[in-house]
């Protein structure tokens, strides 16, 4: 498991969050989600500590798309974003702030 990467693609997701969005915050929030599931492909959560254990799910579940209806020309990414609210954006900004400062700091340890 690299926390190198995770850490790399919680980077980009959290500028990608950033303003502005000159294509539009759902298509920022998207880009925002491929970002983090690169990162967290073949993490192995056995070496996450407690907060990051908690923070994982909260941010997979809040990326979910199986209570929403995709639409195949946008992709599952973009139709979830869609349907975020105000509140979730927060707890989706936060959550990738939080867990990027815990990749980058198990990086700099390996």
């Amino acid at each position: 498991m690299s926390f190198l990467r995770a850490s790399s693609q919680f980077a980009a997701a959290r500028r990608i969050l950033m303003l502005p969005h000159p294509d539009g915050e759902a298509e920022s929030v998207a880009r925002a989600f491929g970002e983090i599931d690169m990162g967290l492909e073949n993490l192995d959560q056995s070496k996450l500590d407690e907060s990051a254990k908690k923070w994982l799910p909260e941010l997979v579940n809040l990326m979910s798309s199986k209570d929403i209806e995709v639409n195949t020309e946008e992709g599952r990414y973009l139709s979830k974003a869609k349907t975020l609210g105000m509140d979730e954006l927060s707890t989706l900004s936060q959550l990738v702030d939080d867990l990027q400062y815990f990749f980058d700091e198990q990086a700099r340890k390996q």
